[in-house]
């Protein structure tokens, strides 16, 4: 088991050059695009909040997925409906959550 473990930590370590990559580009394009790009990496980055802004958005991704499927796991009409809502919310949310992460 710890082999194949450490066998998955290598295979996501690969992404790492790919990932510097991307993050790179965003912060050049930061760079580039002058006071408007940075007021939008600074409300991504929470600064408006005082907090960085990505960790709570992903606890609400998570827990929108977690929830979502536990009501989908329940059963009945009206915990399928709070499912699929809690499902949208958690797949609307990944979008900004994922820019707060590259920024």
């Amino acid at each position: 088991m710890e082999d194949s473990i450490e066998k998955s930590l290598k295979e996501v370590s690969a992404l790492d050059s790919a990932a510097e990559t991307v993050s790179r580009g965003i912060h050049n394009a930061v760079l580039k695009g002058g006071e408007p790009a940075r007021q939008v990496a600074d409300a991504l980055h929470g600064k408006w909040l005082g907090h960085p802004l990505h960790p709570a958005l992903t606890d609400f991704v998570v827990g929108a997925f977690a929830f979502g499927s536990l009501f989908n796991l329940v059963g009945g009409e009206l915990n399928r409906k709070i499912a699929k809502s809690l499902i949208t919310a958690g797949a609307i949310t990944a979008v900004p959550t994922a820019l707060a992460g590259a920024t």
